[in-house]
């Protein structure tokens, strides 16, 4: 298979596109990360503020033409906008996924122009993350704003967009509509739409994953069992493919070893709060269902 690299405007390159379609689209684009004090001043009272100031109050749009840190690249609103995606749409195939960066203040707005330009979002794969551990804390300490006879109460006390370590790159996930006859025809006719599950299974050490049945028995686990409305019903038999790929996946710590995980790895935190499950199932040393009682008491 012969790969192309073009180095284009995206939008220059897909308008009036007669290629072939694409099967899906991979993006980081800019994530428009002008900061609200530089479009706008900081908070100074209005006499003092400059002609840039009141250029970009009276201008909303031009306030992201300097972009962030003054990259003219990440200027604008391209990504905001429902055209955008519309023409990227263009070029795809039906059923195609498309997987978009973008940045954690304006994911929301990328994700509604993704929408409005024809889009579908799909809840278990809707937003995904590229989870790091290198992100700086940038916030301003308010015991060094305050009087002195404040200062002790504000001591720990921050406040900004940095106040908390960053440690996840949102990652949207979107999807061009099938064609309008069949998801399987659609699927059948241009090879996209469908995800290959099988080769994305978690395998674990000899982990055979038990085969279930809608009754929750399963083969090898109690092998004699039958449904007793169906005499000659036999359960599925197991596979060895491993666990269901889940819209979730932590990543153990550097330092754990096989079979022991190193202190704060998110695995074994995450382990240590959702308690011990047993053979059959359920789960002890947690809370019980029945003390939850939202929508009611909880019924066998």
């Amino acid at each position: 298979m012969a790969f192309q690299i073009v180095r284009a405007d995206v939008i220059e390159y897909l308008t009036g596109y007669q290629g072939e379609p694409f099967h899906a689209a991979l993006f980081d684009p800019p994530y428009h990360l002008t900061s609200i004090v530089e479009r706008f001043g900081n908070g100074e009272p209005e006499h003092t503020k400059t002609a840039r100031d009141i250029a970009a109050r009276s201008t909303p749009m031009g306030r992201h033409a300097a972009g962030f840190m003054g990259k003219s690249w990440d200027g604008g609103d391209l990504i905001f906008r429902a055209e955008t995606w519309a023409a990227i749409a263009s070029a795809l195939y039906p059923g195609a996924f498309v997987m978009a960066y973008c940045g954690s203040r304006g994911w929301h707005r990328q994700a509604v122009a993704m929408e409005d330009g024809g889009y579908l979002f799909h809840p278990s794969i809707f937003l995904f993350g590229m989870a790091y551990s290198s992100g700086m804390v940038k916030p301003t300490r308010l015991d060094t704003k305050v009087a002195e006879d404040e200062a002790a109460t504000w001591e720990d006390h921050r406040y900004g967009l940095g106040v908390l370590a960053p440690a996840l790159e949102p990652i949207l996930v979107g999807q061009k509509p099938y064609t309008q006859k069949s998801k399987i025809f659609s699927i059948v006719e241009t090879r996209a739409g469908a995800l290959n599950i099988g080769n994305g299974m978690i395998v674990k050490g000899n982990h055979v994953a038990r085969a279930g049945s809608s009754w929750g028995k399963a083969a090898g686990v109690n092998p004699g069992w039958k449904r007793p409305s169906h005499a000659n019903y036999q359960p599925k038999p197991a596979h060895n493919k491993g666990r269901w790929p889940k819209n979730l996946i932590l990543h153990h710590s550097v330092s754990c070893t096989l079979g022991e995980c190193a202190s704060g790895c998110a695995v074994k935190v995450v382990g240590e709060q959702s308690g011990i499950r047993k053979g059959g199932g359920r789960i002890v040393e947690h809370e019980s269902s029945t003390t939850r009682n939202t929508y009611g008491e909880f019924k066998a």
